[in-house]
């Protein structure tokens, strides 16, 4: 199952990097925000593929 430290820590993590890049360039986002948001989509991406095709049991039964 899914949890705070899957969806709710990393979202928050992001949203920091959100507002400390719009802190430094005045209003646009930047380097940390795209890099943090990129490498959480990928990350979830991936651990949906791998868990899809090697465990027999699915963890995420919501899009299944």
């Amino acid at each position: 199952m899914l949890g705070y430290g899957d969806i709710v820590l990393p979202g928050l993590f992001i949203s920091l990097c959100r507002r400390f890049d719009h802190s430094l360039n005045g209003g646009k986002a930047s380097v940390y925000f795209l890099t943090s948001f990129c490498g959480y989509y990928a990350g979830f991406f991936f651990f949906l593929l791998f868990s899809f095709f090697f465990f027999k049991k699915f963890t995420l039964n919501i899009f299944f």
